[in-house]
């Protein structure tokens, strides 16, 4: 996604009302891809009535073509701020940009279930993995 109006402190009903706009879906295409008969949660959703349910963060991400990180932490900012603090405190860091996500992934995959240390070179921002016997 390439919409840079929305950041980490977005909420769930900016989103919405952003990324509907900009993909020109109804209330009901909407629900449908996040797996509700109607359009009426989505129309809740927006008016402030009803929150984003933890489990329908992929499905609305999704849908909305928006990365599923800001969805999730959005989700917790609105449900309680020092839930998003607490995770964040003991997971850290739980959000990667995409780069960096796609950088882990492929480092996990390089070394097929072994332990590996990157190895950065600054002057050119090189990374090497060193893979353990």
């Amino acid at each position: 996604m390439t919409d840079t109006s929305i950041t980490a402190t977005t909420t769930i009903a900016q989103m919405l009302a952003l990324r509907q706009a900009d993909l020109g879906a109804s209330d009901h295409t909407i629900a449908e891809a996040m797996g509700y008969p109607s359009g009426t949660v989505v129309t809740l959703i927006k008016e402030g009535r009803m929150r984003l349910p933890i489990n329908k963060a992929n499905p609305f991400a999704d849908a909305l073509d928006i990365e599923p990180g800001l969805v999730m932490r959005a989700i917790l900012r609105e449900m309680d701020p020092s839930v998003l603090t607490a995770i964040e405190q003991c997971l850290s860091p739980l959000a990667l940009s995409p780069g960096e996500a796609r950088l882990i992934n492929r480092l996990r995959q390089s070394s097929q279930g072994r332990d590996i240390t990157p190895v950065m070179f600054e002057k050119d921002a090189i990374v090497a993995l060193v893979l353990a016997a």
